[in-house]
């Protein structure tokens, strides 16, 4: 239940992530389109190209975050596998027969 929790909390982030992706993305592409029409002046030209640029790099900086997170979730994941080799002791039940016990008890 604790490894389905970590893992949920890490897709989360990684999904409001690409969000903040599409979203800055969407900003660029929408301003675009208005200021294209007015480009008929010199002037308004040269802003188009500068405010394209600025998306792609928002989109880098959120691409390494997300590879340094997986990393520490499988060193979690080793100490619970030692955990599985303690669960043989309840072999201990069915090697314990009590069912034999109720034979003898019966017979006398």
């Amino acid at each position: 239940r604790v490894r389905v929790r970590v893992r949920a909390r890490v897709r989360v982030r990684v999904r409001v992530r690409v969000r903040v992706a599409v979203w800055t993305s969407g900003l660029g592409l929408g301003t675009p389109s208005p200021s294209s029409s007015p480009s008929s002046s010199p002037s308004s030209s040269p802003s188009p190209p500068p405010s394209p640029p600025p998306p792609p790099l928002p989109p880098t900086t959120t691409l390494p975050p997300p590879s340094p997170t997986p990393l520490p979730s499988p060193s979690p994941l080793p100490p619970p596998f030692p955990q599985t080799t303690p669960i043989p002791s309840h072999a201990t039940f069915p090697t314990s027969p009590p069912p034999l016990s109720y034979p003898p008890s019966s017979s006398p």
